[in-house]
């Protein structure tokens, strides 16, 4: 039994050590590689659902097993030289969305790693799944932006990792659909501190998923990453695999249909039927943009993980500050008060949120009853970051107590608006015909620091 070669300090030689596993238990942890508990083939290798005996319990598991030596799309595929990068990318490199290794096995020509549990297996599989909402969809894709914002640089500390074969059958999910880049047998990695352009002999990817630049220049860099995660993107929202099974030429694949579509603005024509309902207008938008970026042919125009991550977060904030209103069961004036909170800030969706359990609890009243605005129950602090405009705010409030006040010498207490004093808590009544106009007539004229 061997352990690899490439791990050179005493202390790192010791770990490499600890996660050598036996042939014997990967096989009885995967049922002598029973086809029933294969979840992915690949052009690599075959992953397995398992479990194996780790540190005196048993512990579930996805067990990579490589493939022989042999041509794959034209190059030399040696299992040698992919089963020890992986395992390097994978032994130095930590991160929350970057598959975690357990161990790793040489013995008898098997070649094999074995990953942290990821029970759904690869993304590829669930691409035109409709029970995996837009809302889901977005934060795999999240996932994968904050693993590859990792890997090209987010860490000053560590080494800059291209990845080189981004794609959906490299993207595993856990039970909780968490997203974790797999599949580095051809990663390359070069220090933070240095821009690095690799020239290749043989171009290595995917088809449907490689950079063009890269493909006719033979020149590598991490912006091929972001094209083929571009293109991961459009799978992810149009439910279809970047390459056909039974592709005859490039003209089928996902990208070059994606440009056709948009340079004739009929980009949402192939938006995946079974979420297209569900997606808000400006979670689309947004997501759409960024995701053609990706695919721009001039690398330097292309953004890089960490840009393309601010805007998932925002088509993500959209879509859930989409759903809290559209979910709401306040009357429609209310339900105005929620709008007025859109935000381009990440947070819009958290306000909606808090507002609308605020309101929720009894400001609104039956439709034949009167409604009541209360300052204690609807929260004034919330309010006025709605609006975020403190003057108009205060101005609307002093507005209001001086009504209060101006009733109550008046005794003009006929009303039944409860009592009308200027303790906290204190309601007033808001009729239509009222002098003063209507709330969210007055948070709109806020909103325009009008007062």
């Amino acid at each position: 039994m061997e352990f690899p070669v490439m791990v050179t300090a005493t202390a790192n030689e010791q770990h490499a050590k600890t996660l050598r596993l036996s042939l014997r238990d990967i096989k009885t942890g995967v049922d002598n590689f029973n086809g029933d508990r294969c979840i992915m083939r690949g052009g690599y290798g075959m992953l397995y659902n398992g479990k194996i005996q780790y540190h005196n319990r048993h512990k579930k598991v996805v067990v990579k097993r490589f493939s022989p030596d042999r041509y794959l799309n034209g190059v030399w595929f040696s299992s040698e030289h992919g089963f020890l990068k992986e395992f390097e990318v994978l032994f130095k490199y930590k991160h929350e969305n970057i598959i975690g290794i357990v161990g790793y096995c040489k013995e008898m020509n098997e070649k094999i790693i074995v990953y942290e549990n990821a029970s759904k297996g690869s993304l590829d599989r669930y691409l035109n799944d409709t029970s995996i909402t837009w809302t889901e969809r977005l934060k795999i894709c999240i996932g994968i932006a904050n693993g590859l914002k990792f890997l090209h640089g987010g860490d000053i500390e560590e080494d800059v990792v291209i990845h080189r074969d981004i794609k959906s059958s490299n993207i595993l999910l856990t039970k909780n659909w968490k997203a974790k880049i797999s599949g580095f047998e051809l990663a390359l990695t070069h220090p933070t501190n240095e821009v690095v352009k690799y020239v290749m002999n043989h171009v290595v990817g995917s088809p449907g998923y490689c950079d063009p630049m890269y493909w006719e220049t033979h020149i590598l860099t991490k912006e091929s990453d972001m094209y083929s995660f571009g293109v991961v993107l459009f799978e992810i929202l149009c439910g279809r695999l970047a390459c056909p099974k039974d592709f005859k030429n490039s003209s089928q694949f996902l990208d070059i249909l994606v440009k056709r579509h948009f340079q004739v603005a009929r980009l949402d024509d192939i938006v995946f039927e079974g979420i297209r309902e569900q997606i808000a207008p400006k979670s689309l938008s947004t997501f759409r943009r960024i995701a053609f970026q990706c695919l721009n042919e001039e690398r330097k125009e292309r953004p890089t993980a960490s840009q393309v991550m601010v805007q998932l977060l925002k088509a993500l904030e959209f879509q859930e500050a989409y759903e809290i209103l559209e979910g709401s069961k306040l009357q429609s004036n209310y339900k105005a008060i929620l709008r007025f909170s859109e935000s381009p800030e990440i947070y819009s969706a958290m306000a909606k949120r808090y507002i609308n359990d605020i309101i929720s609890k009894g400001i609104l009243l039956e439709e034949d009853k009167r409604n009541w605005f209360n300052e204690k129950d609807v929260n004034l602090i919330m309010l006025y970051q709605v609006v975020n405009d403190q003057a108009g705010f205060k101005k609307y409030f002093q507005v209001m107590q001086n009504k209060r006040m101006k009733n109550k010498k008046d005794g003009n207490n006929n009303q039944e608006a409860g009592p009308s004093n200027t303790k906290e808590g204190a309601s007033v009544k808001i009729e239509e015909n009222d002098d003063e106009p209507d709330l969210v007539t007055i948070l709109e004229v806020i909103r325009k620091n009008d007062g």
